[in-house]
């Protein structure tokens, strides 16, 4: 069973509005309806004009330290700010990483990179708050020993990687053909 991923981009208002059907003059005057909807597993992307979807690949990453339970953030490549971070409501027991084979992590959440850091909360002491701490206080959470030592994207979507692990391992004892490193400049 594929845990639920929370994610909230510019791809699904694009997606909801693709789906929709043509407006008449009037409902295209009227004050536009918020749609409440959750997304619970991965967003597809639309390239126009190809006619493909393009789904989530699946990342696979390693740490210096066993952090799996912790939440992440992602920071400027300077290190200085923070480029995003979840509300509490993103994460859960559902955000910990799948563990594979020779120390490699298979990312459920999304956003792993070369510029993740921990924070000392785990997935379930952050998802119990009510609001997100301040960028202050998720600054001063960080685990300044902890980091990401190698992140790759494999050449499988991430449903793909949760459903088959035994495969994922298997590229990994390969030597990851098909990955493709992700790296910051």
């Amino acid at each position: 069973m594929t845990p639920p991923l929370k994610f909230l981009t510019v791809f699904t208002a694009l997606s909801l509005m693709a789906c929709s059907s043509p407006k008449t003059t009037s409902e295209a005057t009227a004050k536009p309806e918020v749609s409440t909807t959750k997304i619970t597993g991965p967003v597809s992307v639309h390239r126009p004009g190809t006619g493909q979807t393009a789904l989530p690949r699946a990342v696979i990453y390693k740490t210096n330290i066993n952090v799996n339970d912790h939440v992440t953030i992602t920071l400027t490549p300077n290190r200085n700010d923070i480029v995003t971070y979840p509300a509490p409501s993103d994460v859960g027991n559902f955000s910990t990483p799948i563990v594979l084979k020779d120390g490699w992590l298979l990312d459920r959440r999304g956003g792993i990179g070369p510029n993740t850091v921990f924070l000392t909360y785990t997935y379930s002491e952050y998802a119990a708050l009510d609001e997100a701490p301040s960028r202050a206080d998720l600054m001063r959470a960080i685990i300044p020993e902890a980091r990401v030592i190698d992140v790759y994207r494999l050449d499988l979507t991430l449903n793909q990687a949760l459903s088959d692990t035994t495969l994922v391992n298997n590229i990994i004892s390969q030597g990851l053909p098909g990955a493709t490193p992700i790296t910051y400049k």
